[in-house]
């Protein structure tokens, strides 16, 4: 570990930084500290003098610092790093796959146009500035959006206060935001036989969505499949999303068609991209088979589900397709089948009777 003093030349003077080296990574931090050159005048050499001497001290805290921080006390110079600044190295630290550094890029986006050029400090975050970041969020976005970006902000103020940079966590008096139960847009059979008909800008994109349709898998489950987990006329593989057992998924003819020519056993099945500009492909391709409904790739999810179940499939059985922990995740397509229930029931012309 070491803690240096530097020098850097700058327009009209020599800027001070500390050349700083801990556990193999080296950082820089710039003291806003420069020293005249040219001098002039004995005054300018003391005034000189005195910055060093400034620098050389702050140099002496930050090396206390790290080695306290290594025994566990929080190096305070840390509290002192902006809020965008940090979360940028968090998430980069995390290595986030890439079907959701979107999402967490989208998060920085509206922090900063929230704080619009303020430098906020961990350590200056506080209950207002969290309640006035939760209001912008519900007056831009939509509610479940705000829900994933402000829990998003959560998590790294945790991940600071996980590594002992904070003590008090800023969040504990701060109400979240409540999640609502949004409408699962599914196709129906109909449908479906519209977008297979309907030419798309991206065949692979249209290929993987049908796919999905097939077999209830997920985008980032799809995107790593590969020959090799195809087995026994069926496929196994370990769901990105959770933790659970590898799980074993019979493959239907539909679903067997569109797997396509059968490549090296290591490579990809699908060849897929996530970006929001393929997202807006597929709703494109959606709304031009005359759809009128907002479609995502997890629709295909829901589409799945519910024409399994309104095939009279086993509840239970589509919980385990699925990869489901609990049955009441899975409830949720019965009240979906339900409702159309109800629709159908109810479009029927309504008959005058004699007696009334």
């Amino acid at each position: 570990m070491s803690v240096k003093l530097r020098e850097k030349k700058v327009n009209k003077g020599i800027s001070l930084y500390l050349d700083i080296y801990n556990n193999g990574k080296r950082s820089y931090e710039f003291l806003k500290i420069k020293l005249i050159k040219p001098i002039k005048n004995s005054s300018d050499r003391f005034e000189n003098k005195e910055l060093r001497r400034l620098a050389e001290q702050i140099r002496a805290n930050r090396e206390i610092e790290i080695l306290n921080g290594n025994f566990g006390f929080s190096p305070e110079f840390k509290k002192h790093v902006d809020i965008v600044t940090y979360a940028k190295k968090v998430i980069e630290e995390k290595r986030i796959s890439k079907e959701h550094v979107y999402n967490w890029q989208s998060m920085l986006i509206h922090l900063e146009r929230f704080l619009d050029g303020r430098k906020v400090t961990l350590i200056q975050i506080d209950q207002q500035l969290l309640e006035g970041f939760k209001q912008y969020l519900l007056k831009e976005l939509s509610q479940n959006s705000a829900v994933n970006y402000f829990n998003k902000l959560h998590w790294i103020i945790k991940h600071a206060i996980d590594n002992q940079i904070l003590v008090r966590n800023p969040f504990f008096n701060v109400k979240f935001i409540e999640t609502l139960n949004s409408k699962r847009e599914y196709l129906t059979f109909k449908e479906l036989k519209k977008v297979v008909k309907t030419k798309c800008e991206n065949p692979e994109l249209k290929r993987a969505f049908l796919f999905s349709c097939y077999t209830g898998l997920r985008w980032s489950d799809i995107a790593k499949l590969c020959w090799s987990d195809i087995k026994n006329k069926g496929f196994q593989f370990r769901p990105k999303k959770s933790n659970k057992d590898i799980l074993y998924i019979p493959l239907n003819q539909t679903a067997k068609r569109l797997l396509g020519k059968k490549g090296d056993s290591n490579s990809n099945i699908f060849s897929l991209k996530y970006s929001a500009f393929e997202n807006k492909k597929l709703q494109k391709w959606i709304k031009n088979a005359g759809i009128e409904k907002h479609i995502t790739f997890h629709c295909a999810r829901h589409t799945f589900a519910t024409m399994a179940l309104t095939k009279g499939a086993d509840i239970y059985v589509i919980k385990d397709l699925l990869g489901h922990s609990e049955i009441k995740t899975t409830e949720i397509y019965t009240k979906i089948i339900g409702e159309k229930k109800k629709e159908a029931v109810n479009c029927l012309p309504q008959l005058k009777l004699p007696y009334e």
